[in-house]
């Protein structure tokens, strides 16, 4: 059986309640999450930038192996339903409009094409310590993402939400 290309996105949470006169990437985020720090990290930086207007905030966790080999799927990814049923709770808790989705393939290209296809204003991104050569955050994929980004800026936060860099040029 020849290698087939990911799923579309697949929607994995509620329906994101913003506000219908808002246009498409009015105040949206795009936020990658790996674990429940990068959700709380991104919490975070989004309440230091949460402004009076509409803010869509898109949570965008890419599931690990799920790079279009015959039978792995973003959908059969149990750690990221857990880690958006993280996202679910904590953006009611801080009463946020949300969306969250689980793509597969590269980290890289998946975060930026989610992001151009969505209509992101920004791409927050917690740049998080080298542990191993996968690691989701590592310098690397924090450095690709910000070298091959196409017209959306790319902010880069630490573990605590602070803002490190803003890649806007």
């Amino acid at each position: 059986m020849p290698a087939t290309q990911p799923p579309p996105v697949t929607q994995r949470a509620a329906p994101l309640s913003r506000a219908p006169d808002a246009p498409l990437g009015a105040g949206c985020l795009l936020l990658p999450v790996r674990r429940a720090t990068d959700v709380d990290a991104a919490l975070r930086h989004v309440q230091t930038v949460r402004g009076d207007g509409p803010l869509k905030l898109i949570f965008l966790h890419v599931a690990a192996g799920a790079t279009g080999a015959p039978g792995v799927h973003p959908e059969d990814d149990e750690a990221g339903a857990a880690l958006l049923a993280h996202v679910a709770a904590h953006c009611a808790l801080l009463e946020l409009s949300y969306d969250s989705f689980i793509v597969g393939g590269d980290p890289v290209f998946a975060i930026l094409d989610t992001a151009e296809m969505l209509g992101c204003e920004r791409i927050v991104l917690r740049l998080g310590r080298r542990r191993g050569l996968l690691s989701f955050f590592s310098p690397e994929t924090v450095r690709q993402v910000t070298s091959r980004r196409r017209d959306v800026p790319v902010v880069l936060v630490d573990a605590y939400g602070a803002l490190i860099e803003d890649c806007e040029q």
